[in-house]
């Protein structure tokens, strides 16, 4: 019985960092290397690209009805602003991540969080254009 018990805990501490490094691949947010942190902010990057496109399209169309009722060139200056952020967003970012010092993966894992959090910014300021 005593050699159950020692055979099945010396199992658990032999599989548990099998079941870390599975969960890790399955979600490599859990993980806290470099390359487990880029997987995740790239991930997470898709998908907020995804809905920053949704909310520029969203966005361009309201622009486009003002257009109508304004009679202006609106929709020119909303794509312009727009072209300049992602000019903005990129070099800023590159700044952001190399300015950090971090050595290996972690400044390009610093770049793609900056990248990340004015994403979310832009999505906010899209969903709030011509709505008031």
């Amino acid at each position: 019985m005593n050699n159950l018990i020692i055979f099945t805990l010396y199992l658990a501490v032999l599989l548990q960092p099998m079941t870390v490094l599975a969960l890790q691949q399955q979600d490599p947010c859990l993980g806290s290397s470099a390359m487990h942190q880029g997987l995740c902010v790239s991930n997470k990057l898709e998908l907020a690209d995804t809905e920053l496109q949704n909310a520029y399209q969203a966005a361009m169309a309201r622009v486009k009805q003002e257009d109508q009722f304004l009679n202006r060139n609106l929709q020119h200056s909303f794509s312009k602003s727009q072209r300049a952020w992602l000019k903005y967003t990129k070099t800023y970012c590159e700044f952001e991540g190399d300015s950090t010092g971090a050595a290996g993966g972690w400044a390009g894992v610093h770049t793609e969080n900056c990248v990340l959090d004015l994403i979310n910014q832009r999505i906010t300021y899209l969903k709030r254009v011509f709505w008031g």
